[in-house]
């Protein structure tokens, strides 16, 4: 976990403890797979604490969602209508810090359909602005870390071509010029 968030998060806080049970299992297992016993268990609580600060899995999940999201943990100022290429690289490293949060995402987008995507981007509000340009950095954001994933788990070692976010960048703004 990112020494950050360790920062933040006090051991001695059962909330907090449970918030970061959740981000492991989450992440590693995935949603479904996921039990409230099994955070309760991590997190070093009993069953029935668990309910005392969250209804259910799924506010534990969104609550994770909210307050591990790397928008607001990287102190980017907000968003201007067009591209800040040294914010994206801001943001991609604060999820290569975060994988557990990348793997949030995805399974955010598989196993809920992105349903709690807008709430995510109404808590950031303050960083993004009222436009498309938003969403295409989240695509971008998402596109390049996939690809790396990819790229990292089926090519042979030191195969791995490494791609720039500056050159994802030019790719896109091209494109996007030379389609209109």
């Amino acid at each position: 976990m990112h020494d950050d968030i360790k920062a933040c998060l006090s051991a001695s806080q059962p909330r907090d403890r449970l918030l970061e049970a959740g981000q492991t299992l989450f992440s590693d297992q995935g949603y479904a797979a996921t039990s409230m016993r099994q955070v309760a268990e991590k997190a070093g609580l009993a069953l029935g604490s668990v309910y005392n600060h969250f209804p259910s899995k799924e506010a534990i999940f969104l609550a994770i969602l909210s307050e591990f999201n790397p928008f607001t943990r990287c102190n980017l100022r907000p968003l201007p209508e067009n591209f800040d290429r040294n914010q994206v690289k801001i943001l991609l490293a604060e999820l290569e810090k975060q994988p557990e949060f990348f793997n949030l995402i995805l399974i955010e987008l598989l196993e809920f359909k992105g349903q709690h995507l807008p709430q995510m981007f109404e808590n950031i509000s303050g960083y993004l602005p009222p436009s498309e340009s938003w969403r295409t950095l989240f695509s971008l954001v998402i596109s390049y870390r996939t690809t790396q994933i990819l790229l990292a788990n089926t090519l042979p070692t030191g195969k791995q071509p490494q791609i720039s976010p500056d050159a994802v960048l030019d790719f896109i703004l091209n494109s996007n010029l030379a389609s209109e």
